[in-house]
């Protein structure tokens, strides 16, 4: 995300350098990457060079609100660096209802909790101020005309999404909110014919055919080539909604289709927060576009309330290792704008704000009390370590003697699968084990990979085939590890220890002549 010095300034005005600014925020988690200092020409002021700083940050997806000047200025807010100013509305509203024009017609409510809309009448289509323009700029949008603009720049504003259709393409006057058919399509504003299936969200008009509406934008994602603004259009109907983070998520995945409305859709916009988005861009339009403004319709599933979480001060304590009192606990949820309750021992009730979408549950508090608290205020300490006061098996103290005996004789350890086939079992020519003694596997995976092994010479073995195939027939090595059988009905598991040696007995050297091993090296290590 990027955003001009001075536009912040507007929501929260300050005299903090563009650097300490920088350190403030990625303090609080959002990363500032880097800052570019820019010269800009104020035509308002007769021309005027000014000089501006714009700050790229890296947003983490739990962190969504901030993808705004709103969101950051309460970022900064919370740091105690002065108080955040939203833009005043004032619109000339006409007497005209939206509805008397269009009718909105929600059809699948889950994925469009909310959806309203407003008709500007009569705008001038023409490029954007100048200074609306470097704004955009230097966010990184490309300019395109005064309509499509104002939504970009409301959405840079509040981080609430817009789009604006030319209400004269609109056919039947009627707006649907409903999913695709299987092998619908649209062809969306890149020029790209794109086809849909049951789980994609669309904004319909009623089409030219009775019962058949039209696609004519992808809710959440992009719009439609059909009602695009153009420089021909005169009445615009602009588009505030709230959809389901997961449809456009899924959406936007199988089309390969990433717009910056759908980032923020997908990591959750603020319900209550696309009235005033939509006011907003309707006063632009009205003030730039010279348009005339209807009254807004607005249609929601049902109210958007604050969610209630409670949180326990000796836990935040006990999970951060601090000494926080109730009462700059208190102070870190004022400025982080929940409104909060304590019964005087140890719980606070907290109504979190619904543009807070990624706080659920208590441990959300913890870390936002962290992280406005600043992590470089929490003193680190070694973690207390209490080892278990149980001791060790007999058993598992005599492989460990046995294993480190076995390695200082200079040999290596070997480990083979407990796993073998039928045609391993064959090998072993002397098997103290009867036959019903040996352990079948249920579905196995392989033939080779069927019994539980009864002992550890067919691995060995193998592993002894495997080295002489491949040019290496100096081996000495053991393995220890648990054959499996049954006994009286009952499974068993025993520890057994494996020795094989095969080739010298040494390395060869030009000092000596090597020897090969025998049965007395063997019987050495063992008596040993």
């Amino acid at each position: 995300m990027k955003f001009s010095l001075s536009w912040l300034k507007e929501f929260i005005p300050t005299q903090i350098p563009a650097n300490e600014i920088a350190n403030i925020l990625t303090s609080a988690g959002l990363e500032v990457d880097g800052i570019e200092d820019i010269t800009l020409n104020n035509q308002a002021l007769s021309n005027v060079l000014f000089n501006d700083s714009i700050f790229e940050v890296s947003l983490t997806p739990n962190l969504g609100h901030c993808s705004s000047m709103l969101g950051i200025a309460r970022e900064l807010a919370a740091a105690k660096l002065g108080s955040v100013n939203l833009p005043k509305i004032f619109i000339n509203e006409s007497s005209d209802a939206t509805t008397s024009l269009i009718k909105v017609n929600v059809a699948d409510a889950e994925r469009c909790p909310r959806y309203a809309c407003r008709i500007v009448q009569n705008v001038i289509i023409e490029p954007s101020p100048e200074w609306m323009q470097q704004r955009l700029t230097s966010a990184g949008i490309r300019p395109i005309n005064n309509i499509v603009d104002i939504t970009n720049y409301v959405a840079l504003e509040v981080g609430q999404p817009l789009h604006a259709f030319d209400y004269d393409c609109l056919q039947g006057k009627e707006l649907i909110i409903r999913t695709a058919f299987e092998g619908e399509s649209i062809n969306t504003l890149d020029n790209q014919l794109r086809q849909l299936t049951t789980e994609d969200l669309l904004i319909c008009d009623n089409g030219q055919l009775p019962n058949q509406s039209r696609p004519i934008a992808l809710a959440g994602i992009m719009g439609g080539q059909e009602t695009e603004v153009s420089d021909s259009t005169v009445n615009v109907l602009i588009e505030s909604a709230n959809f389901n983070p997961r449809a456009i998520r899924r959406t936007s995945r199988r089309l390969g289709l990433s717009t910056d409305a759908s980032k923020r859709f997908e990591r959750n916009v603020d319900p209550n927060g696309v009235l005033w988005a939509l006011d907003r861009a309707a006063m632009l339009m009205e003030q730039i576009a010279k348009g005339k403004v209807l009254k807004a319709a607005d249609l929601k599933k049902s109210d958007f309330p604050k969610l209630t979480v409670t949180c326990r001060s000796s836990r935040v304590n006990q999970l951060l290792g601090t000494l926080i009192g109730s009462g700059e606990m208190e102070d870190i949820f004022e400025r982080l704008e929940f409104i909060h309750q304590w019964d005087g021992k140890d719980l606070f009730e907290l109504q979190i704000p619904t543009y807070r979408a990624d706080i659920t549950g208590e441990i959300d508090i913890i870390e936002e009390i962290a992280r406005i608290y600043g992590y470089d205020n929490i003193t680190p300490v070694e973690p207390k370590y209490h080892g278990s006061e149980l001791p060790h098996a007999a058993m598992y103290l005599f492989e460990k003697k046995a294993r480190s005996h076995m390695l200082s004789r200079r040999l290596q350890e070997f480990l083979t699968c407990d796993l073998i086939g039928p045609t391993l079992l064959n090998v072993i020519k002397v098997n103290s084990m009867p036959a019903d003694a040996t352990i079948q596997v249920l579905n196995p995976t392989s033939i080779e990979q069927s019994i539980l092994r009864t002992s550890l010479l067919p691995g060995l073995l193998q592993l002894v085939k495997y080295n002489h195939d491949h040019q290496n027939s100096h081996l000495a090595g053991f393995e220890i590890g648990r054959i499996h059988f049954k006994s009286n009905g009952n499974y068993k598991e025993q520890s057994m220890l494996g020795i094989v040696m095969a080739g010298d007995a040494d390395l060869a050297h030009w000092s000596r002549k090597s020897s090969k091993l025998d049965f007395f090296d063997l019987k050495g290590i063992i008596e040993s």
